[in-house]
């Protein structure tokens, strides 16, 4: 009876080691399998680059690479088309034409938009007409204002109450003819006012 644990902890060890055993074995198949399938995937990996290079180069894979060209090319232009198209139906909907007009109701419209195109340049003329006018009288009041601007500032300058213009004339006199401005005056500067008429 003493020797029964030990005769059972001696046969529990060995099972133990056979089965370390087993699990060392699996192990190493397992790693060679590992090993396998990474050489096998390596190997997929090197004919898929050849074989997309072998399409690329070949006539088929030339055209399929200019087919998905021509599809990129078309699919921008179908977005132009559709910015367009969105375009044109904003302003038909300001303008009171058909939005998603038919042959006929396109037609219509475009007859419509002549007619109004006609209409607007006619309104446009006018409106630069007048602006022109408005201009041309802005220009010429404009030119009034600065005329009566320097009359005033002059006044304002002198002593006497004499138009610039005279003043100017008289300038030109007593320049041409070498005299001085008591030798030449104004009669309007001879003049005096009572004081009780001064304001």
């Amino acid at each position: 009876m003493i020797f029964y644990p030990f005769f059972f902890a001696d046969k529990k060890a060995i099972i133990l080691e056979k089965e370390i055993q087993s699990h060392i074995s699996t192990k190493e198949r397992t790693e060679h399998d590992i090993t396998k399938i990474t050489l096998d995937l390596e190997t997929l990996r090197d004919q898929e680059k050849d074989v997309i290079i072998s399409i690329n180069q070949n006539e088929e894979g030339q055209r399929i690479n200019q087919l998905d060209s021509e599809i990129a090319a078309l699919e921008k232009v179908k977005i132009t088309k559709h910015n367009q198209n969105q375009k044109y139906s904003n302003l038909c909907v300001e303008l009171g034409f058909f939005k998603d007009p038919d042959e006929n109701q396109f037609q219509q419209t475009l007859n419509q938009a002549d007619e109004l195109k006609k209409l607007t340049e006619t309104d446009l003329k006018d409106l630069v007409t007048q602006r022109d006018s408005v201009i041309e009288a802005y220009r010429k009041l404009r030119d009034l204002y600065e005329i009566d601007k320097n009359e005033l500032d002059s006044l304002t300058r002198r002593k006497t109450k004499i138009p610039e213009k005279n003043i100017q004339i008289r300038k030109l006199i007593l320049t041409h003819l070498d005299l001085k401005d008591s030798e030449l005056p104004f009669v309007g500067e001879l003049l005096q006012i009572k004081p009780e008429e001064k304001r």
